[in-house]
């Protein structure tokens, strides 16, 4: 299981509370410090269950009377769980979260923000490995999806209160497959910036490793794929009508990966 950038959650909690969205905010920490709860399942729709087939592979099963709880491999590029997993679609309230989180951070920065193209796919998904290859995951709380934003104004984190836009103060080409994002530090938007590098792997669908330069391990290195490339990857998805643990995967060797490219 895949803990979230820690930084970032904290400093986008206290962004809700400026917005006067505490209650929110707290709402927020306690769910992220809380993987198993009873509170109402928010990831996979309810046909999920349905779509176990008598031929599908299941990492985990748990039935009774009071739960049913499966962690499956997902082969049907039509299922609920690949149309959740690649709709980046924003509703009203996450509209008003990406507009207004925009413009605070902006207002707090003593920096100068030029928007520029980035050159890259907009929209991405997280990849991890299973059984010699990569998969996408639906997780068992939505808000651990990982669904991940570039366009030309900010990078978008975002999580189950909804997107987190941290402006982007400036793009560099490292070379034809490295990117370098100087992000705006959400804890204190005066500081020197914060440094993604998306390093683009020589891989046939794309696949690319997001780094955190600023994050110590195991929270700076990252395996992502544009929701383009979605259908091309089986997923696992871990579901129940409640939220559950999520999935632990086997870690990424990404020296061995990077050394691939």
């Amino acid at each position: 299981m895949w803990e979230p950038e820690a930084k970032t959650i904290a400093a986008a909690a206290f962004f809700l509370f400026a917005l006067g969205c505490g209650e929110r905010a707290a709402d927020a920490s306690k769910e992220l410090a809380v993987q198993d709860t009873a509170s109402e399942h928010q990831g996979i729709h309810m046909d999920t269950m349905e779509s176990q087939k008598e031929d599908t592979i299941f990492l985990y099963r748990e039935h009774t009377p009071e739960l049913y709880h499966a962690i499956y491999i997902e082969k049907d590029r039509g299922s609920s769980p690949y149309a959740w997993m690649t709709d980046f679609s924003f509703d009203e309230a996450d509209e008003t979260a990406y507009r207004e989180g925009l413009q605070y951070f902006l207002a707090q920065s003593r920096r100068k923000y030029h928007p520029e193209p980035i050159g890259l796919p907009q929209y991405w998904l997280p990849l991890f490995p299973h059984d010699g290859r990569f998969v996408l995951y639906a997780p068992s709380d939505r808000g651990n999806a990982r669904k991940r934003i570039m366009n030309d104004s900010a990078f978008v984190f975002w999580y189950m209160d909804g997107p987190t836009p941290v402006p982007i103060l400036g793009v560099d080409s490292v070379d034809e497959g490295t990117r370098e994002l100087k992000l705006m530090r959400l804890e204190d938007p005066t500081h020197q910036p914060d440094r993604l590098i998306i390093h683009l792997l020589d891989t046939v669908p794309m696949m690319a490793v997001f780094e955190f330069v600023n994050d110590p391990h195991p929270h700076r290195y990252f395996l992502y794929t544009p929701v383009e490339n979605a259908r091309e990857f089986d997923m696992v998805v871990n579901y129940s009508q409640n939220k559950r643990s999520e999935y632990k995967f086997e870690p990424i060797d990404y020296t061995k990966l990077l050394g691939q490219r």
